[in-house]
């Protein structure tokens, strides 16, 4: 029986081609945790904002709600431009945010009311926080199915969603962020916000917590 011998240049051309790729990777992760170092720092620059508007309005600051915004400002828009918190979507005024003060002040309002109104839904507070991107329909939802927010029940109010919106085939967009890929569903649905937000709003916060 022949046996195919393998000649070394073509073993060269291999592992030249295996340590290039392993090279690109680690230059791919440098990359990826500069870019989330430096977005964490830029995020952690309007601290010190959210704690002023929390004395402001009387709202007890903790760590944990600082961070909560905090999260929600790096989701929304990753602490760039003037409406950190998307807040402008949560209004019905027409006016254009012009201050990052004036978004986080709006934004923290809406994250307040639909905590608030998931609570007195019997709801979880992460039902809260999803549906500061879906409304609050999401809350009555979850209401009817036992009160916990899951990415499952995310998922099919998205859909729902999105079919209350002319998008009745459940269309997707590739969605390449690191917990599609944890979850193994890169994508959201056309008009159907974002399901994955709470998870995604969860992985900021910890980002927030480890980083120095």
């Amino acid at each position: 029986m022949a046996i195919d011998i393998v000649k070394p240049s073509r073993l060269r051309h291999v592992r030249t081609a295996i340590k290039s790729l392993i090279i690109v990777f680690c230059f791919f992760v440098i990359f990826l945790v500069y870019r989330t170092y430096s977005t964490v720092h830029l995020v952690e620059e309007y601290k010190n904002q959210v704690e002023g508007i929390m004395q402001e309005t009387g709202e007890k600051i903790s760590e944990e709600s600082v961070r909560m915004v905090l999260a929600i400002i790096y989701t929304e828009s990753a602490g760039k431009g003037t409406d950190v918190m998307q807040a402008r979507e949560s209004t019905t005024s027409l006016a254009k945010i012009k201050t990052s003060d004036e978004s986080i002040k709006l934004g923290m309002a809406h994250l307040h009311t639909m905590i608030s109104y998931a609570a007195q839904h019997g709801c979880d507070t992460w039902t809260g926080v999803q549906a500061y991107n879906f409304g609050p329909g999401y809350v009555l939802f979850v209401q009817e199915k036992g009160g916990k927010s899951t990415p499952a029940l995310a998922e099919e109010y998205s859909k729902q969603l999105a079919a209350k919106l002319g998008n009745k085939d459940a269309k997707r967009y590739f969605w390449p962020h690191i917990q599609g890929w944890f979850s193994l569903k890169p994508y959201i649905y056309k008009d159907g916000g974002n399901f994955h937000y709470s998870a995604l709003v969860k992985w900021n916060a910890m980002l927030l917590r480890i980083m120095p």
